[in-house]
């Protein structure tokens, strides 16, 4: 359920049938909320903190070792692959490090060290529930560990993971290039839209949002990633395929407008999840990655 209210797909053209569903929902959550405020409390931090969880199975792919992170948001689970410069790999909502296996392979074909990392709550990491600033908590911690232990030279990220990518601190991301897939730009406007469009007591969810920001000591509408990236100084790329349903493209290419400096990389027919191993990604890599410029770490898996 999560996973629709984070990620839908629906239009701008709403029907009879969705307008009563709206509704009903909003009139069902609004009773709920009155009548039962605290357990209303407890089923909305529930509903809207706890993704799907995909399983891995990193055994599958030959040559693909595994290792654990301590962070504060538990132990992430870990995958690598590949000798080389390391690339840093991280997912988004309901995904997992699973998604990233192809482009995996390829990178460590040409050259690279791949890493990638199960976001908390995801695949084989610690915890029942998570959200945005637990997922950058997470980012926050794998970071520089990855850096002390095989260098590193940059990201690659997924739709939520590269919204958790553009509220890290400039020291750990040192000015890396950042390959994006899918990202959403306007992250917290178009969740709330989204939930507001299925019809869910916006007041249970304003709650939530508030006790999330006290948790984390954070004000939420800063983590918006557009703010960011539009003033990070180091290479960036941004791949989308115009017929995602999840991240709006629009949106992305409205930005990339914008921002000059950001390098687009625009597909068809891939969808929001088919992209990431794609010939795009592959290309922006490949820009951004050069394997033959000075001074790259070069670094074994061990």
């Amino acid at each position: 359920m999560s996973n629709q209210i984070y990620f839908s797909n629906s239009s701008n053209r709403w029907n009879f049938r969705q307008q009563i569903l709206r509704l009903s929902t909003l009139a069902a959550t609004s009773v709920y909320g009155w009548l039962l405020p605290r357990k209303a409390s407890q089923t909305t931090r529930k509903l809207l903190t706890t993704p799907v969880r995909l399983p891995t199975h990193p055994e599958q792919i030959p040559g693909m070792k595994t290792f654990d992170l301590e962070t504060r948001e538990g132990q992430m689970q870990c995958y690598r692959l590949g000798y080389g410069p390391t690339l840093l790999l991280a997912h988004g909502w309901s995904g997992s490090s699973r998604q990233f296996f192809g482009l995996m392979q390829i990178l460590a074909k040409q050259g690279y060290q791949a890493i990638a990392f199960d976001q908390p709550a995801h695949g084989a990491s610690d915890g029942d529930s998570t959200h945005l600033p637990s997922f950058i908590h997470a980012l926050e911690d794998v970071i520089p560990q990855i850096q002390k232990r095989f260098g590193l030279i940059g990201l690659i990220t997924h739709s939520m993971g590269g919204v958790a990518a553009a509220n890290m601190p400039q020291h750990l991301l040192n000015n890396h290039p950042i390959v994006m897939i899918a990202p959403v730009i306007h992250f917290f406007d178009q969740f709330r839209s989204l939930l507001w469009k299925s019809g869910y007591n916006m007041r249970l969810f304003d709650n939530l949002l508030q006790d999330i920001a006290q948790e984390y000591e954070v004000h939420l509408p800063d983590l918006n990633p557009g703010r960011h990236l539009a003033s990070y100084a180091g290479p960036l790329a941004i791949v989308h395929d115009t017929s995602d349903r999840f991240a709006p493209f629009d949106d992305n290419a409205a930005f990339v407008k914008a921002h000059p400096h950001i390098q687009f990389y625009p597909t068809q027919g891939l969808g929001h999840n088919r992209v990431i191993d794609s010939e795009a990604v592959v290309q922006a890599v490949q820009q951004l990655f050069p394997l033959g410029t000075a001074n790259l770490p070069l670094t074994a898996s061990r």
